[in-house]
């Protein structure tokens, strides 16, 4: 798999290492044993697992996406038509299985760029589409935002947990914008960069999302 000109391998997500091994062993040691501290971090197995198990989770959600977005547009097409038949053939593309997991991490630093078309802000990564993707490809996003500028004080009544996480979740935003051929085959047509295929009586869409949310794109999304 080729992504931004980066060759990218396919990983298990079982993998049995060393550093799983030694934690086993040390489960069984003595009671006279000194007990080693406890190690917040998990191993590599541990860590494929949970991204397995958000890969799993995704695809059941994005199947129940796409199969809300098809009744709905077939019961707008129903009504359209004035027909009085549920006979009608499946009217969304796509599926709900993902062939690759990408983990992007991004920090919100005063050297990121300034936002070149809405006038407001910095963004970490640029506008872009994803290219070398198959027609009506789905792609599930899970958001999470971490607090690294000061520690965690879970015993301090000053901070308030959700008001700590809404000011971590307005200092992101996820924006989208309508560009046709902006990839693929009939890129050439419009020129190859994406501000050339941008539909201008669509106005680009900027929302902050609370960490450990999730958002789609489906069906017509990425054709």
């Amino acid at each position: 798999y080729k992504y931004l000109g980066l060759r990218m391998f396919a990983h298990p997500w079982k993998w049995q290492t060393n550093q799983n091994h030694h934690h086993h062993n040390n489960a069984k040691g003595s009671k006279n044993e000194k007990t080693p501290e406890v190690d917040t971090e998990i191993n590599l197995d541990q860590a494929l697992g949970l991204i397995s198990q958000l890969n799993d989770s995704l695809t059941q959600r994005t199947s129940k996406h796409l199969d809300g977005l098809d009744r709905k547009r077939r019961e707008n097409y129903k009504s359209e038509k004035g027909l009085d038949t549920d006979n009608i053939p499946r009217m969304v593309k796509g599926r709900s299985k993902f062939d690759i997991a990408l983990i992007n991490r991004m920090v919100n630093t005063s050297s990121l760029k300034k936002e070149p078309s809405m006038g407001d802000g910095r963004c970490s990564v640029s506008w872009h589409a994803d290219s070398t993707l198959e027609n009506y490809s789905s792609i599930a996003v899970y958001h999470t935002i971490l607090n690294e500028t000061k520690p965690n004080h879970r015993d301090s009544k000053s901070i308030n947990k959700k008001e700590e996480e809404q000011d971590l979740s307005d200092r992101w935003s996820i924006a989208l914008r309508v560009a046709h051929n902006s990839e693929g085959p009939s890129s050439s047509k419009r020129g190859t960069d994406i501000e050339s295929a941008i539909v201008s009586n669509t106005p680009p869409i900027a929302v902050s999302l609370p960490s450990r949310s999730a958002y789609y794109l489906l069906d017509d999304f990425n054709h």
